[in-house]
């Protein structure tokens, strides 16, 4: 079934109401002999996005829907039972697309399952506990160059954690949010933003392990680092 809207003289008159997504345009000529434009709109129901906290479940995870409109957003809320995890960039479900743009608080707290997590290139925030208690994480691979904070605890008890990189864009690392990773003997810090660590953000990690800085910011993430209390075996790098 089509429907026709006529437009002339830059008015439209609707001949049939009805919700679409497409509209093409064709030529007619009415009973003066004048053409006419015309709109054909096609029987097609537009999508919309699901309202905020609304929960998504898909065979790749669960998410919360954050943001809807145009330009929706999830936040990952957890996959059990896998030993490797891809956080995606995006989603798609019923015709529209969300962004994913967080991992929420205790999204993977105390899984015992998982070794492996691939963070994907949108996200802007890792919630509080979202992987503490893993005690099999080895692997962390964080693509985002958004994220603005590692939450408290986020990754604490990590027991068997060697290294983690902590990317550009990073403004924030909380409280513990590395505590009692007793394994990590190796942390990179490529963020030239940050303005807070956390107390004991990297408390309990291996004894000597190394903390790397960037050049420019050493002086001032090794006073931000000492304030957290890291333990004095720890070297502080650039």
């Amino acid at each position: 079934m089509k429907f026709i809207i006529d437009r002339f003289e830059g008015e439209y008159a609707i001949m049939e109401n009805m919700d679409t997504r497409e509209i093409k345009e064709v030529k007619n000529t009415d009973t003066t002999g004048q053409n006419k434009e015309q709109e054909v709109v096609s029987d097609e129901t537009i999508v919309e996005a699901k309202d905020v906290g609304e929960t998504i479940v898909t065979s790749a995870g669960s998410y919360e829907v954050t943001v809807t409109g145009d330009e929706p957003e999830t936040a990952f809320l957890g996959m059990q039972n896998e030993a490797k995890v891809i956080i995606p960039d995006t989603i798609t479900v019923d015709g529209v697309t969300y962004e994913v743009t967080s991992i929420s608080s205790d999204a993977f707290k105390n899984n015992k399952k998982l070794k492996n997590v691939i963070i994907g290139s949108n996200i802007e925030e890792i919630g509080k506990s979202a992987f503490s208690g893993c005690k099999s994480l080895t692997k962390i691979t964080i693509k985002s160059k958004q994220i603005e904070s590692i939450g408290d605890n986020a990754f604490a008890n990590c027991t068997s954690l060697t290294s983690v990189t902590i990317p550009t864009g990073v403004e924030v690392i909380g409280k513990n949010a590395f505590s009692g990773c007793k394994k990590l003997k190796k942390v990179i810090i490529k963020s030239t933003t940050i303005t807070k660590i956390g107390k004991n953000a990297f408390k309990d990690i291996k004894k000597n392990a190394k903390i790397k800085c960037p050049k420019k910011q050493y002086d001032k993430y090794r006073k931000l680092l000492k304030s957290s209390k890291v333990a004095k075996t720890v070297k502080i790098k650039k």
